[in-house]
């Protein structure tokens, strides 16, 4: 049954993403362009481009670069609805390709998150929900999970927030999750929630902006 739950929601997934939407396309130099767009959601190279007609039924189909996307807000979506904005963010560890994220939290430090889907050898597949931190306006790090780079996710936490000792301190002594674990409104979504509270934390006492 787990096996046929994942398979859906992969195909879902890839369904949902390679489907026309409308929505409204905002670009880096202020404009804005409103229809029907298909988007990517994995690995964005410089030769991708993103599809866009001005009506579900038009012929016409016009290309743009990701690279000059700020983001995509997608009209019958809710705040809940991870399919909802997109923003288009640099990987920290490759310059030369971009992430297709949503934005979680909002900050000198900002977190985002990417689902991303994969084939297994079997002929099905699944999702993994992965954690992103940007700081100001730098390109985005990988912070969880961490098994994905061979490191654990709080050995890549560290080293982001290696600035601040105290946090890195709280870290090691897992601080966080015990607070998450003991809050019942946060313990649902733990994951999301304790890296909420770490950036949170960053933000309020380490970081350069107050």
């Amino acid at each position: 049954m787990k096996g046929k739950i994942v398979v859906f929601v992969f195909f879902t997934a890839l369904i949902v993403s390679s489907q026309k939407r409308e929505g409204t396309i905002y670009f880096k130099d202020g404009t804005k362009k409103v229809g029907y767009i298909r988007n990517r959601s994995d690995i964005i190279t410089s030769k991708d481009r993103l599809e866009f007609r001005i009506s579900k039924k038009s012929k016409e189909i016009s290309e743009f670069k990701y690279t000059d996307i700020s983001k995509i807000d997608f009209n019958n979506a809710t705040s809940e609805n991870i399919f909802a904005i997109f923003y288009y963010k640099t990987l920290m560890e490759n310059s030369e390709n971009m992430l297709e994220v949503s934005l979680i939290y909002k900050g000198y430090v900002s977190l985002y998150r990417h689902i991303g889907y994969f084939e297994n050898s079997q002929g099905g597949g699944g999702s993994i929900t992965e954690y992103y931190v940007q700081k100001g306006e730098e390109n985005i790090v990988k912070i969880f999970p961490g098994k994905v780079l061979g490191k654990s996710s709080e050995t890549l936490m560290k080293s982001f927030f290696e600035d601040c000792p105290k946090l890195v301190e709280l870290i090691d002594r897992k601080a966080f999750k015990m607070f998450v674990a003991n809050s019942p409104s946060l313990a649902k979504k733990r994951h999301t929630n304790r890296i909420i509270e770490i950036v949170k934390y960053y933000n309020s006492k380490c970081s350069g902006s107050n």
